[in-house]
């Protein structure tokens, strides 16, 4: 911690709005930085800095909410991008600031939302409400899905989209790994259900199958797919974060009966990186977990 506090320095009194109330000590972190911190447990390391960036970014957002030049309008609200915010625990402690009524995190928080800002702003089409989805990458289409079944050599049952859900929930279910390939294919880094791998979050036993299969580090947890009616009995605290939750952008503090039901889901912090699924952002993905939630 001492380490992280001589890199991050976090200032108090910041003149000019925009200005940075932290600064970074690049000697440290270009020359000796490794060898202060040779010894040290890597999840020490870790949290250490994670717990500096939390600092750091906090009082950046104290900052640029209550300096004069912000202006005096309420309710505030949080817009957030760059790769800085796929660290999911930044997004629920911003939206616990005095003051703070909505944190929305890009669903590309990295360099590509960067660029899809711009776009916005120089169209001057920017809507007053965060989009419903982001399925907007190529498409599948049926001579696509077509060849790619014939080159996989696997047994295709020709179906409609009802019974072609139906078969889904049916396997889920019964303890299989669904594979869900539907539209255009996700902006950003999250799989949101247009290109997502699915499994019963009670079946412990095949979360190794899956990591193994992905290369996935054993120790991370699966983010859970959640249908949006039933947050309230899984999250606590979605205030200001119930619609960036749907891009899976934060981090959310689980209740103990989620805890108890899905360990495979949550961080050892308590919390989940949660996607609400409505039907509006992901349609087929919801209708799936409607049905698995009759079944």
């Amino acid at each position: 911690r001492a380490t992280f506090a001589s890199l991050i320095r976090i200032g108090h009194a910041v003149a000019t709005l925009g200005a940075s109330p932290f600064t970074v000590d690049r000697k440290l972190l270009h020359g000796g930085l490794r060898k202060a911190l040779a010894g040290a447990p890597p999840a020490d390391v870790a949290r250490a800095l994670q717990d500096r960036i939390e600092e750091a970014v906090l009082r950046f957002a104290e900052v640029a909410v209550r300096h004069p030049g912000a202006g005096t309008t309420a309710p505030t609200r949080l817009a957030c991008s760059g790769g800085l915010f796929a660290n999911v625990r930044l997004a629920p402690r911003l939206a616990s600031l005095d003051g703070v009524t909505r944190v929305d995190v890009c669903p590309a928080m990295s360099d590509e939302g960067l660029a899809l800002g711009a776009a916005l702003a120089a169209s001057g089409c920017i809507a007053d409400e965060a989009c419903d989805t982001v399925a907007w990458g190529p498409a599948i289409t049926p001579e696509t899905a077509a060849r790619a079944l014939e080159r996989s050599a696997l047994h295709v049952l020709a179906s409609d989209r009802e019974r072609s859900l139906d078969l889904a929930a049916d396997a889920l279910a019964a303890g299989a790994v669904v594979a869900l390939a539907d539209g255009r294919l996700e902006f950003g880094p999250r799989a949101l259900g247009q290109r997502s791998l699915l499994f019963d979050a009670r079946k412990t036993a095949l979360a190794p199958h899956v990591s193994r299969a992905l290369g996935r580090p054993a120790h991370m947890p699966f983010a859970p797919a959640t249908l949006a009616d039933e947050a309230q009995h899984c999250y606590a605290e979605l205030d200001g974060l119930s619609a960036t939750a749907r891009f899976m952008t934060a981090a959310l503090d689980t209740s103990a009966a989620f805890r108890a039901a899905f360990p495979l889901a949550v961080h050892v912090d308590g919390s989940a990186r949660a996607q609400l699924v409505t039907a509006s952002s992901a349609p087929t993905l919801h209708a799936l977990l409607l049905r698995f939630r009759e079944r």
